[in-house]
């Protein structure tokens, strides 16, 4: 990747999501950033903060959050979400664009941190 040093190049490619070249350009002001340069931001964030020894952190991917907002319904995601078993995990932090239409877009993100022992 041009113009990363070696160290932030491992970085943005973690295990489950990965920035291209045209990705890391949106980096540079004053460009939008899109839902993967999130996402490598939020597993980042995710490595760092929380101990490995932690299971009860979970983090939804933008593209998951996405399909939320497009209207489906529960049942899609019951197969694909039990496996995250959400009821157990003391914090789940969901990415949200205030997208409104079924294309890529929006102008803002925003991160909800569900706080189970506070609910």
């Amino acid at each position: 990747m041009e113009g990363l040093s070696e160290q932030a190049e491992k970085k943005a490619k973690r295990d489950r999501a990965a920035l291209h070249d045209e990705q890391v350009e949106l980096l540079k002001a004053p460009l939008w950033l899109n839902d993967q340069c999130i996402e490598i931001w939020l597993e980042n964030m995710v490595d760092e903060v929380v101990p490995d020894d932690r299971n009860d952190v979970c983090f939804i991917p933008p593209s998951s959050m996405a399909l939320l907002n497009f209207g489906l319904t529960s049942e899609y995601f019951a197969g694909d979400w039990k496996g995250l078993e959400l009821p157990t995990k003391a914090l789940t932090l969901m990415p949200i664009n205030d997208n409104v239409e079924e294309k890529i877009g929006g102008s803002h993100w925003a991160l909800l941190a569900y706080f189970r022992p506070l609910n």
